[in-house]
């Protein structure tokens, strides 16, 4: 007789994505500057530096919810052996057809739970696929979200600190098409300059993203 993972009436589901750099990213990071060495001093040595640092952020690029997408899943039920799988550039379409396949394994019979298990899917997999949820807004389904109890951090969408989805929010920011301004470095001078408009602004601004990003989390996906 096997064993269950966590809890009776569970279906075991292996699972496993792969992705790629968007277009889009592609173009923002071609242009973006992504730093360079700074124990370099000369000036062209600086540059070669920055187009290195630029190439390196685009070949890392579908690694991060943020910047890629996932352009196929394949799924294994443990016990049955009954496979899954897609692979597309339609990510909606994937995303979906994924979601629907699980919600399906189910569906005959209610008391049956999906525990969808794969290498390092805390660190990468699962934050990844709910990270693109929120990107596309198309709402996360329930079986893909976890209980931590109370949520005070973004970053437990996506697997928590030592999760390789968790980023700093200027990439979430640009994951979801908004505008982040600025830098948390530079209120210190608009203290000194007394540029209280520009703090509250700048405030509200990074307030405004992280609202937006948990408003699609508590979105829920629907067939």
């Amino acid at each position: 007789m096997y064993q269950v993972l966590n809890r009776p009436n569970e279906i075991v589901v292996a699972y496993d994505i792969e992705t790629c750099v968007r277009s889009d990213a592609k173009k923002h990071l071609e242009q973006a500057d992504c730093g360079f060495d700074k124990r370099l001093k000369d000036p062209a040595k600086i540059e070669e530096s920055r187009k290195e640092k630029r190439q390196e952020a685009i070949e890392k690029a579908p690694l991060y919810w943020w910047h890629g997408q996932i352009v196929s899943v394949a799924c294994e039920e443990v016990l049955s052996g009954n496979k899954f799988s897609i692979c597309t550039m339609d990510e909606k379409k994937l995303l979906t057809s994924l979601f629907d396949y699980l919600a399906n394994l189910s569906k005959a019979d209610t008391q049956m739970e999906v525990s969808l298990v794969g290498k390092n899917s805390a660190g990468f997999d699962r934050g990844y696929i709910i990270g693109r949820c929120i990107a596309l807004d198309i709402g996360v389904p329930s079986f893909m979200k976890k209980t931590w109890g109370t949520i005070d951090d973004i970053d437990q969408f996506f697997g928590g600190k030592l999760s390789s989805q968790c980023g700093k929010l200027s990439d979430y920011a640009f994951g979801i098409g908004m505008e982040k301004g600025g830098h948390g470095s530079e209120v210190a001078e608009m203290v000194k300059g007394e540029r209280w408009d520009d703090i509250v602004k700048y405030n509200e601004m990074d307030t405004r993203i992280t609202a937006e990003i948990i408003k699609r989390y508590m979105k829920s996906w629907e067939r």
